[in-house]
């Protein structure tokens, strides 16, 4: 994870623990979500979602572990995030391909910093 300033100065500010494709924001609050794919780098078993109140200080809020299904017949594990802004104070996390949370999606508060 990098941080480019406002001056365009760029600093990492944390690892993911696999391929991401999903963030979002909620409120002042920042989501990213990794995926469970098949690769000599992505060895994570689970997909992970993310959060940050300032951009800098990242915390691994959940994890959901890779269904028994085959990645390359069915799907990789993944946690969904919406596209566009959001007000609400809600965020929506969809799963899939993962143990006990198959094809579901979550409502979560985000309470004010």
């Amino acid at each position: 994870m990098y941080f480019l300033d406002r001056q365009g100065k760029l600093s990492e500010q944390a690892s993911l623990s696999g391929s991401s494709i999903y963030g979002c924001c909620v409120g002042d609050a920042t989501f990213f979500s990794t995926m469970v794919e098949p690769s000599a780098v992505n060895i994570e078993p689970n997909a992970v979602l993310y959060g940050s109140r300032d951009g800098h200080n990242w915390q691994r809020l959940m994890q959901w572990q890779k269904d028994r299904w085959p990645m390359g017949l069915f799907q990789y594990g993944n946690v969904q995030l919406p596209d566009g802004p959001n007000t609400s104070g809600v965020l929506a996390v969809s799963t899939v391909a993962v143990k006990q949370a198959d094809q579901e999606t979550s409502l979560w508060r985000v309470s004010a910093a």
